[in-house]
């Protein structure tokens, strides 16, 4: 079993306190835990008393402790005895209950984007825990007391629908939900479609990196096919007017560098304009490589 102990910068300041009386919050850690502690300390009101008060509160537990007016081993005791109420040793004390560090969120099951946890005010105050499809509009938990409870409750769902095939109501064919489940509300093919080939599938694959299958794969293809077209270089088309505008809602949700990529894949031509995109790209996919997060459209 691990147990509670002060940060450094909480030891420094229980010494501070133990010289000079005053109030502060106290920060315990234990491996993938915390526990905040709010510790004040008085000097007895009695004419001539030597005596300070320390008083700690530490979730529903409060403790009390008489210490000696300038001791210089004061701060030791109060560490000692802060660290025992936490664990559960000092004699008045029992353990803090230890809470599991929330499980790791499995995929969305249905578009296969990253799940994110958040808390959220109810009336009064107090708060709620939820998880949420990043894509936000594929399904979410929410009502949970803990975040804890809130993980499990999304995993169980993911696991239950992982094996299972797609939703009876969703249409594969026609409107895939890869294709569909942008935030901005607009399908790939509403631009994509009016795109030159290798364009066309440069967009498509930067349009559901996140959606379909690996993103530095999906960036990498959209490389490849911007590259493609680079070098043979057809004649683009000028947008139809409900693609600009389609372009336009799409771009507005996406981060850099993927709504400058799009709108040089997908709006007018300019000099040396894909090859901007694809080192933006090459960038992207680089720092992907190294272990970042995907930047995902919101």
């Amino acid at each position: 079993m691990s147990f509670f102990s002060l940060t450094k910068g909480s030891a420094a300041a229980l010494g501070m306190l133990a010289r000079h009386a005053g109030s502060e919050t106290l920060l315990l850690t234990q491996p993938a835990r915390e526990l905040r502690a709010a510790i004040n300390i008085e000097p007895f009101t009695s004419v001539g008393s030597n005596l300070v008060l320390a008083e700690l509160v530490m979730r529903e537990q409060r403790h009390s402790m008489t210490l000696q007016r300038d001791d210089g081993a004061n701060a030791q005791h109060l560490a000692d005895w802060v660290e025992a109420a936490a664990n559960g040793t000092l004699d008045t004390a029992e353990a803090i209950p230890q809470r599991a560090a929330p499980a790791e969120l499995l995929p969305c099951w249905i578009c296969g984007s990253k799940a994110i946890g958040y808390d959220y005010a109810i009336p009064g105050n107090a708060f709620r825990n939820g998880v949420k499809c990043r894509r936000s509009s594929c399904q979410s938990v929410e009502g949970a007391e803990t975040s804890e409870a809130a993980h499990d409750a999304w995993n169980t769902i993911q696991r239950e629908d992982l094996d299972e095939q797609p939703d009876a109501t969703a249409d594969m064919v026609n409107h895939p939900p890869h294709y569909t489940v942008h935030p901005s509300g607009v399908e790939c093919i509403e631009v994509a479609e009016h795109l030159p080939f290798c364009l066309g599938n440069a967009f498509k694959y930067l349009f559901h990196r996140d959606a379909k299958g690996n993103p530095l794969e999906n960036i990498e293809k959209a490389i490849w096919y911007v590259n493609r077209h680079n070098e043979t270089y057809p004649a683009k088309p000028a947008l139809p007017e409900e693609a600009r505008e389609a372009l336009g809602q799409i771009v507005v949700h996406e981060p850099y560098p993927f709504a400058q990529a799009m709108l040089l894949i997908a709006g007018p031509d300019q000099c040396g304009g894909y090859d901007n995109c694809m080192l933006m790209l090459q960038e992207e996919a680089q720092r992907l490589r190294s272990g970042a997060e995907p930047r995902l459209a919101a």
